[in-house]
């Protein structure tokens, strides 16, 4: 069987010491694995990312979520944590990936950068969700169960053209 590599990145806080640290998901790591593919994950901190991966065949390169994206992005203002660390590390990737070639997966607030990063914008959405709660999502002819963490999202008004819309997909309420 293939075996697929990832880079993967990871969530930049703030610790009970005032440092700021990294923070993975042991989610992130148990799902992907059992996909078969190896993840590198990647410091928000690393100095020269680009210059260290050249040499390595990535097939992906996944920006997981967590946390709120850049300021630049945001219809609203905000005053939560922002992790600009990860914000320039993930651009870096990010533009790595277009002129080489690699998919990028966002989840979540990852995919809320790429809009960013693409010319899209962040809204914090009219109609509350109810947070860590399950919900079942239509996508495709698969019906899939999500959740979320907060109420920010990308109306289509604010998606970035060069990013596909998907009209199959659906909530299911």
């Amino acid at each position: 069987m293939m075996r697929y590599k990832a880079l993967i990145t990871q969530r930049e806080e703030i610790d009970s010491y005032g440092t700021l640290i990294d923070k993975m998901e042991s989610n992130y790591i148990n799902y992907f694995e059992e996909l078969n593919i190896d993840l590198r994950v990647v410091s928000n901190f690393q100095k020269n990312i680009v210059k260290d991966i050249k040499n390595e065949n990535i097939d992906l390169i996944i920006f997981t979520g967590g946390g709120t994206v850049a300021t630049e992005y945001l219809l609203t203002s905000t005053n939560e944590f922002i992790q600009k660390n990860r914000d320039k590390m993930e651009k870096e990737l990010f533009e790595y990936g277009i002129e080489n070639n690699i998919p990028i997966l966002g989840i979540c607030r990852g995919m809320q950068h790429i809009n960013g990063l693409l010319g899209g914008k962040i809204s914090k959405l009219s109609q509350e969700r109810k947070i860590a709660l399950d919900h079942e999502v239509t996508f495709f002819d698969e019906i899939i169960k999500v959740n979320n963490y907060h109420n920010d999202g990308i109306y289509l008004k604010d998606l970035a053209k060069e990013l596909i819309l998907y009209q199959k997909i659906r909530i299911i309420t």
